[in-house]
């Protein structure tokens, strides 16, 4: 399976992928929010841990699906259908550049606003451990 999808801008064919993507009950989908710098640097950041699934012992991204949304409020309304953790909240949707959704239960376990991810890479890295530890 492609590890990296870019999410189609038109509404409806954007809701089809994302519900496919909801659909896989053991893929960890890594959601990067928005069209700016931070955007850019997390896709970069994506493409790099990507190239190197196989070669580095990186095996907890053998499950990841990093998912490039450029119209973020297009897939709000079925996020806000699921389950947050309580340390996430939807209504801080607009300043997340990163968004985790567990797998098996599809929990939005983890979101990374724009003043952290700038401070360090590392919060990627936090992302998805925190959605493997509540999926």
């Amino acid at each position: 399976m492609q590890n990296y999808v870019v999410l189609p801008t038109e509404e409806a064919e954007a809701l089809k992928v994302f519900q496919d993507l909801l659909d896989q009950p053991d893929q960890l989908l890594l959601l990067i929010l928005g069209d700016d710098e931070v955007a850019a640097e997390a896709n970069d950041t994506a493409n790099f841990i990507r190239s190197k699934i196989g070669k580095s012992g990186m095996g907890m991204y053998d499950m990841v699906i990093f998912l490039r949304v450029i119209n973020p409020p297009v897939i709000l309304p079925v996020l806000k259908k699921m389950e947050w953790h309580p340390r996430v909240r939807p209504s801080d949707y607009d300043s997340f550049v990163l968004l985790s959704i567990s797998p098996f239960r599809n929990v939005v376990s983890e979101g990374v606003t724009k003043a952290r991810f700038m401070k360090g890479r590392g919060s990627m890295h936090t992302a998805v451990m925190t959605a493997y530890a509540n999926g």
